[in-house]
């Protein structure tokens, strides 16, 4: 798990299974001045076990419910398609807001992510300056314009 240091109430969860992503997006949105706390899960089983406390999250203080899920469509055990459909099942987790951020632009992934509840699709893009401008829009949009749920 890693996190961005911060004291502020805001927490996003990335669920990446590509390490350099991992590093690539942390670093893009450091750049982006984004200084809220950042826990990192590898797969959608994990992001389950941390949104439910169960596992190596069983400690609410350990999870804190995010604000925000960076979503990554294409991991293992459980994918981005399977945890957006399990999110919105469930009454806990469905008003959490979720940026589907996955390097697919193909229609259907576009579409099938809407369809279960994505609030948001953004293409992954592989260069660093781009990722910024990524995270530059998830910081304007999702973190100084909209008002997220508590």
């Amino acid at each position: 798990m890693m996190r961005v240091d911060s004291s502020e109430s805001t927490v996003l969860v990335m669920a990446d299974d590509d390490p350099a992503d991992c590093l690539l997006t942390e670093k893009a949105l450091r750049k982006a001045d984004i200084t809220c706390p950042l826990y990192v899960v590898h797969d959608g089983a994990e992001l389950m076990d941390y949104l439910t406390h169960r596992g190596d999250y069983a400690d609410p203080a350990a999870a804190p419910r995010p604000s925000l899920i960076l979503l990554d469509l294409n991991m293992p055990k459980v994918n981005g398609t399977e945890v957006l459909a399990r999110l919105r099942d469930e009454p806990e987790l469905r008003s959490i807001p979720v940026v589907v951020l996955t390097t697919s632009d193909e229609e259907r992934d576009i579409a099938s992510s809407y369809a279960l509840g994505a609030n948001a699709y953004l293409v992954k893009p592989s260069a660093f300056d781009d990722m910024v401008s990524v995270a530059e829009i998830v910081k304007a949009h999702w973190l100084e314009a909209v008002r997220l749920p508590p």
